[in-house]
């Protein structure tokens, strides 16, 4: 009988810890393909987060927790170099606000107006103050998972590392963010809820070419 105890309580901690197991968020990192609803000057390089769901037959029974707080870092290395060629990044979520706020600026008055009025026009501007906001969000299981975008590249030619921080600057174009004419290797890593993981992926910026930019290959 003693025995018998024994074996119940070892395997009643098993299925809880089985459980909790089953329980915690399980994050991928997948690349995914950008689109804009309309046209515009530009092309992002994007990944996609997901908290990989339960299997079917365990979903009427438990429920996979959210992987709360989730932030994800970018580092651009030339392939075969350790060293950062460029310093890391802190990624944006696109599911989140955009870091500005519309701003009354006053420009002349208008003179045909009556008592010389002067015109007020709504001008977008960049709030450090909401950038922590943009590097976390709860990702949810599901099979679909949160865009993060990596790269941009503009109708210019020019490319940069993208991240909130890119609205501080026009055309987001950071100068410590710059990408050369050449293959990186991106190590995007994601964090959340004591879980972390990572992936490289390789970003062709050899040619002014939205689609080669736009299509991120695993490595």
């Amino acid at each position: 009988m003693a025995i018998a105890g024994v074996v119940l309580a070892a395997a009643a901690l098993f299925v809880m810890f089985a459980v909790e197991w089953l329980k915690r968020p399980r994050l991928e990192i997948l690349p995914a393909s950008w689109r804009a609803s309309l046209p515009v000057p530009w092309v992002f390089a994007a990944v996609e987060i997901r908290n990989r769901p339960l299997w079917r037959p365990l979903q009427a029974l438990l429920v996979r927790g959210s992987a709360l707080g989730c932030e994800v870092i970018l580092e651009f290395r030339t392939p075969g170099q350790k060293q950062l060629a460029i310093p890391e990044v802190a990624a944006r979520w696109s599911g989140q606000p955009e870091p500005i706020k519309s701003v009354p600026v006053v420009t002349s008055p208008n003179v045909g107006s009556a008592g010389g009025q002067a015109d007020v026009t709504l001008v977008a501007q960049y709030d450090p103050t909401m950038v922590p906001q943009t590097l976390r969000f709860d990702v949810p299981a599901a099979k679909v998972g949160q865009e993060v975008a990596i790269a941009v590249l503009r109708n210019d030619g020019t490319a940069h590392a993208w991240g909130a921080e890119s609205y501080a600057f026009p055309n987001w174009k950071n100068p410590a963010w710059e990408l050369k004419r050449q293959v990186y290797e991106v190590t995007v890593s994601a964090q959340a809820s004591g879980i972390s993981t990572s992936r490289r992926f390789q970003l062709d910026n050899l040619a002014y070419d939205f689609r080669r930019f736009g299509t991120l290959k695993q490595m």
